[in-house]
């Protein structure tokens, strides 16, 4: 018979029936042998040893495999708790833009989205998007765009759009700032780019209850999402939902030059309306608001009336915004100028309705240039459109000289409404540079009447947002010698009577006229003149 070596023992894993460890006989109850190793799994009965090793041990994991079942789903639970607690959590966001085709064409039909024109022209736009940002880096965070409106472009269709993405903070940050150039598709196996769209322009949407309703989208739409959302009808917007209206009322209007189109609302009875107004290709909208009841500066928390320079309710192209409750006897007249061919104008009510009357009228006109270079004795030089409201968007630079050689110009500030900047160091939106001083707050009397050498640079800037009535500015050029015949001549180069001279009264907006005054006698130009003398 043959026996095991003395040195030989079982090995754990040939106990625990995982198979035979080097060395281990088939036959184990036969020859000598030492206790076999402990196992790791669940103790065996006495019983089940005495039977043998292999059976009862399997017997003895499965039951500890069945104990163990009614802990799977907490394991699972916790599993799943770790991946999402790794990855990082994901917010949705929209973004809105426009841009333009030049091989499509504006018809009157796409100016409404109930037409079959619409659906047609913003369908196939639609599969454009999704091939566009399919090709790009934020192809895994895209899910869809929606087509608002469409406008006449300069060479083809400007077409207005929102698109929405789902993705972490970081990559969400990253799709805000990208420009349109990241968005450029790539022909199939090559390097080369399919420019098929310009004058491209995007910018964050504000997830606001404006923009919710006059987009026709609900809550909902801003919860996060799975990849499926690119399942849902795409041009849901375009369902006639919001046209016909839940919430929102909307009117398309057109304007040919020389024809005005009226805006009108009188005791409303939705919450929410809105106006897209369009001019032809080359002109810009101005709009005349003639009365406006139920939207006074204030709190905006109540009634508010908003121009954008836009054709969707983003915050950055507001052009103006009146907020507020009905004050009695208030009708501004107020008139807007926009920096394109189109205008968004929305009226939205969070309280009571009655009472509210919006009245006004747009038109189409030239789009006026600005700046240059100017030689003459004297003239303006105003903001554009002024006194209407000048446009968002516009940089302006004159050169004003004198016709001739020495002689310097004087300047006198008109009027100056130009928008305040709330920032203690400087101007940082909407300001005019005269002689390199930027000016955007009001301007106090003494600072209104300068003098400057020749040539006299002046700078006008407007930003994307927010405008006011602008500027007029009155100059003339003078020679510095003899500018004051039998009169006195203030340090701006303003000109005053002799009689003006020290009488307690400062006329020169540097008080030079009360300077050196004793008594009735005053220092001009070195000499102590008796004024009573002078005036006889």
């Amino acid at each position: 018979m043959r026996t095991l070596p003395k040195s030989k023992t079982c090995e754990v894993y040939c106990v625990s029936g995982h198979g035979h460890g080097p060395g281990c006989s088939a036959a184990q109850g036969e020859g000598e042998s030492k206790e076999p190793t402990e196992s790791p799994g669940p103790p065996t009965k006495p019983e089940d040893q005495a039977a043998g090793w292999r059976a009862p041990v399997g017997g003895s994991w499965r039951r500890w495999t069945l104990g163990l079942l009614p802990f799977l789903p907490f394991a699972a639970a916790i599993a799943l708790t770790l991946h999402f607690l790794a990855s990082p959590p994901s917010s949705v966001f929209f973004l809105g833009g426009s841009m333009e085709f030049p091989n499509l064409s504006f018809s009157s039909e796409l100016t409404d989205s109930t037409s079959p024109q619409f659906r047609l022209q913003a369908q196939a736009l639609n599969r454009h998007f999704s091939e566009l940002y399919e090709s790009s880096p934020w192809s895994s965070y895209y899910l869809h765009s929606g087509i608002t409106a469409f406008s006449e472009g300069a060479e083809g269709l400007n077409v207005f759009y929102w698109s929405k993405f789902s993705a972490p903070d970081d990559v969400a940050v990253a799709i805000k700032r990208s420009g349109p150039q990241r968005l450029q598709r790539r022909l199939p196996g090559s390097n080369k780019v399919q420019r098929d769209s310009r004058n491209e322009q995007r910018y964050y949407m504000e997830q606001d209850d404006d923009t919710l309703h006059l987009l026709g989208l609900d809550s909902e739409d801003f919860k996060s999402e799975e990849k499926s959302d690119k399942s849902k009808n795409p041009n849901s917007i375009q369902s006639g939902k919001w046209q016909l209206g839940f919430q929102a009322m909307s009117f398309d209007l057109y304007a040919k030059y020389g024809n005005n189109r009226t805006l009108s609302l009188v005791s409303p009875k939705k919450p929410y309306y809105q106006w897209r107004l369009r001019v032809p290709s080359g002109h810009v909208v101005r709009l005349v608001i003639l009365t406006l009841h139920g939207a006074t500066p204030g709190s905006c928390t109540a009634h508010k009336l908003s121009a954008y320079d836009f054709l969707l309710p983003l915050q950055n192209k507001i052009i103006a915004r009146w907020c507020g409750l009905p004050i009695s006897g208030s009708s501004p007249v107020m008139k807007l100028t926009s920096s394109g061919n189109v205008m968004l104008v929305t009226f939205s009510f969070s309280r009571q309705r009655d009472g509210a009357i919006f009245k006004a009228y747009f038109q189409a006109i030239p789009r006026a240039g600005c700046g240059g270079s100017i030689s003459s004795w004297n003239g303006s030089i105003s903001s554009p459109y002024y006194p209407s409201y000048y446009p968002p968007n516009v940089d302006c630079t004159w050169t004003l000289r004198a016709p001739l050689p020495g002689y310097l110009i004087s300047m006198t500030i008109v009027a100056m409404d130009i928008q305040d900047s709330r920032s203690s160091d400087g101007c940082e939106k909407d300001w005019l540079d005269i002689g390199g001083v930027k000016l955007c707050n009001p301007v106090s009397d003494s600072g209104k009447k300068r003098v400057y050498s020749s040539p006299l640079s002046l700078h006008f800037h407007s930003d994307e947002s927010l405008t006011h009535r602008g500027f007029y500015l009155l100059y003339r050029a003078f020679s510095p010698e003899g500018t004051c015949p039998r009169q006195f001549r203030c340090g701006d180069g303003g000109c005053i009577p002799l009689r003006k001279v020290c009488d307690r009264v400062k006329d020169c907006s540097d008080a030079r006229d009360e300077a050196k005054c004793c008594q009735g006698r005053c220092c001009v130009r070195t000499a102590c003149v008796n004024l009573k003398a002078a005036s006889v």
